[in-house]
């Protein structure tokens, strides 16, 4: 679940909320906010498959890890950088960053994921895995980024978020890195 973490808050944060974000608290227009996901998404479209050959060669946890530190380092900044300068081309350069990164991540994230699991149990452990961890990290996210939003008066809560899930991410990728470690040497 705690892999499924970074990947999850980026779809249902900076994809799926940034629009409303964009419009409400930036006061950036819809169709131009909503443009500019499709970026995003054609982004992830076009660097998915290749991170995940990519990850065939170099390893899919030092891939994904790297994203997780990288995304953890930049996206406060980002975020405050568009607070501070609410334009369009403001927003192409986030969701242009975020749409890398999400590739960089999710396109290792299903062959990690299924390499965890022993053969026996591979798919139930992949999808019990999966489905809890986007239906806690995704599912709630617009009402928790909202939420905080509205109780702190805080713009920058979706940094705040996202940074919270790269770490779990990190950890957990940290954690599974040792796992087949330990694994190779008793094997």
């Amino acid at each position: 679940m705690g892999i499924v973490a970074q990947s999850t808050v980026g779809v249902y944060v900076l994809q799926l909320y940034m629009p409303l974000y964009a419009v409400k608290q930036l006061h950036l227009p819809a169709t131009a906010s909503f443009a500019v996901v499709v970026l995003n998404g054609g982004l992830q479209f076009i660097f998915s498959p290749l991170m995940g050959a990519l990850s065939d060669r170099v390893g899919r946890i030092r891939i994904m890890l790297g994203t997780s530190i990288f995304m953890g380092v930049t996206i406060y900044p980002m975020f405050a950088w568009l607070q501070a300068h609410p334009t369009v081309a403001s927003l192409v350069v986030l969701q242009s960053v975020a749409g890398i990164l999400k590739a960089a991540y999710s396109g290792p994230m299903p062959a990690l994921m299924s390499e965890i699991f022993p053969t026996r149990v591979r798919s139930t452990g992949l999808s019990i895995g999966y489905a809890l961890g986007v239906t806690l990290f995704g599912g709630f996210a617009p009402t928790i980024v909202e939420g905080f939003i509205h109780v702190t008066g805080d713009k920058l809560a979706p940094s705040y978020y996202v940074l919270l899930a790269a770490v779990l991410s990190g950890i957990s990728l940290a954690i599974v890195a040792w796992r087949m470690r330990a694994a190779r040497h008793m094997a």
